[in-house]
């Protein structure tokens, strides 16, 4: 599938009546499933996650408790699945803009075409190990609150999604296995890199990889172990491989309009529990890693860990061709130089250069 075909707007969102659907969608669904003390909260939110068989969900839906309850009730949020409303995550910076939602899980990998800027600490590649991609999230905050309009909204904090491996229809042992397997993927400089890795990047939604391998129209799927077993790739895959993939983390993006329309107290409480949201997300998320991997193997699934003679290849590509694709694709290179070698840098060893 094409780069071009990655980027474009999804059909849904290609007219008028298309993006009014969407909230009449969301209404409708949360009128149907109502939280407990809606009718009287002073404010009432719909919040959007990638999938309910997740663990996401589970850590959104602790949020949308705290924040009723912190807020003593005023504030009810309900939540809602993207494909419930019709949508894959590849628009959800779109969504947002047009006031559509009132919280999304914006995952900075399905919006990199829209916003290169944001897949700075998640390029594929990157980082070389959970604790060095924590870091580097955190460090890239002030960036991400830099460009909160182009996100449609307050940037509240982020959630992890379970350490990125490669889930195969076939045996992976030496990186010329990759040679010519078709590989699906989810961001812009995923793509670059599995290109890079000898593959063939299919750009496909989450949603739809278990068909899509159970079909062997693709290979592998570039996705974590617990996202694969939440949609039971260990049925149609019996390979899990580990490149040092990193993350593409969720962003939980507040609409600006409900934002500040609460009273600052709230805008208060929001903001100091989104950064006890992301604390308590990413340390959940390593366990929730090494917890799925334990259960592929005891379903027959074969786990294979980083294989040090792979760091020198990997890092490679990084330097010369991933890193520098994404420093092109920003708006602003300067900017991005500056940010990346100032708060990521440090702590991947590697650096950015014109």
């Amino acid at each position: 599938m094409s780069s071009k075909k990655f980027r474009s707007v999804p059909a849904l969102l290609r007219s008028a009546s298309s993006w009014r659907s969407v909230a009449v969608a969301a209404a409708s669904c949360i009128a149907m499933l109502g939280t407990p003390g809606m009718a009287n909260a002073q404010f009432k939110w719909t919040m959007v996650n990638l999938n309910r068989a997740n663990d996401t969900w589970t850590y959104q839906k602790w949020l949308a408790d705290e924040i009723a309850s912190r807020s003593g009730g005023k504030i009810q949020v309900e939540m809602i699945s993207m494909p419930e409303l019709g949508l894959t995550g590849f628009e959800l910076v779109r969504v947002m803009r047009a006031g559509l939602l009132d919280v999304g899980e914006v995952i900075t990998g399905y919006v990199a075409g829209d916003m290169p800027i944001v897949e700075g600490p998640s390029l594929t590649g990157l980082q070389p190990d959970w604790e060095s991609s924590r870091r580097s999230q955190k460090a890239w905050e002030p960036v991400y609150r830099k460009y909160e309009a182009q996100m449609g909204g307050k940037f509240l904090g982020s959630h992890p999604y379970d350490w990125n491996a490669v889930w195969c229809i076939k045996p992976m042992r030496k990186l010329d296995d990759l040679k010519g397997v078709k590989i699906r993927i989810f961001s812009p400089a995923m793509g670059l890199f599995w290109k890079q890795m000898g593959a063939e990047p299919v750009s496909l939604a989450y949603a739809e990889i278990y068909s899509a391998l159970e079909r062997k129209v693709l290979d592998c799927s570039h996705t974590g172990p617990a996202s694969g077993m939440s949609v039971k790739l260990n049925d149609v895959s019996k390979f899990l491989v580990d490149y040092r993939l990193g993350h593409q983390p969720g962003l939980i993006i507040a609409s600006k309009k409900k934002f500040d329309a609460l009273p600052k107290d709230l805008q208060q409480m929001l903001e100091k529990l989104g950064e006890e949201y992301t604390e308590r997300t990413w340390k959940l998320g390593w366990e929730v890693t090494q917890r799925e991997i334990k259960k592929a193997q005891s379903t027959g699934v074969e786990w294979t860990p980083m294989r040090p003679e792979y760091t020198a290849t990997i890092q490679g590509i990084v330097q010369k061709v991933v890193l520098p694709d994404w420093l092109n694709r920003v708006k602003d290179k300067d900017e991005a130089i500056r940010e990346f070698n100032q708060r990521i840098a440090p702590i991947v060893g590697i650096t950015a250069s014109k």
